[in-house]
């Protein structure tokens, strides 16, 4: 049985050999000023991509925030330098189809699908946070929006 010290003088040697052995894991800790699309999106500008999800129901707040999560971790990348990215320090917009909408006529599950769901905007914001995208530089965008109606009214909360 190891004593305590020779337990003690081992961490280092076996946190090294574990570092060693995983280090392309430590590659993608690394950050960077600088963000971008994905190469392949980046690569067909004209192109519309659709994404299939699996969540079971419209109101699974949870699981829709996360495939926003999952799309924008796998659309928005670190970039090497300004010539292939944008400094994080860039402003952001974001259009999610706000609609003129009378509110009060029926119940909001009733009306999801005319606009983006917040809670797929709110995963899609998480990603560009993790990136290093300061929250004060993102800023949701639509021109259909009347402030005498309840239009975006479930954007409140992500607000």
């Amino acid at each position: 049985m190891l004593s305590r010290r020779d337990f003690l003088k081992t961490l280092p040697l076996a946190g090294g050999a574990v570092i060693l052995n995983n280090r392309h894991l430590l590659a993608d800790l690394r950050t960077t000023d600088f963000y971008g699309l994905n190469g392949f999106v980046e690569s067909h500008p004209d192109a519309v991509f659709v994404l299939r999800t699996s969540v079971g129901t419209k109101i699974d707040a949870a699981a829709i925030k996360s495939v926003g999560q999952q799309l924008g971790r796998s659309l928005f990348v670190p970039k090497a330098d300004r010539s292939s990215g944008y400094p994080l320090s860039t402003n952001v917009a974001i259009k999610p189809n706000l609609t003129s909408w009378s509110w009060d006529k029926a119940p909001s599950e009733e009306v999801m699908g005319i606009q983006t769901d917040a809670n797929f905007v709110e995963g899609i914001i998480g990603s560009l946070n993790d990136l290093g995208i300061d929250a004060g530089r993102i800023y949701i965008r639509d021109g259909n929006f009347s402030a005498s109606r309840r239009d975006g009214a479930l954007y409140t909360g992500l607000a």
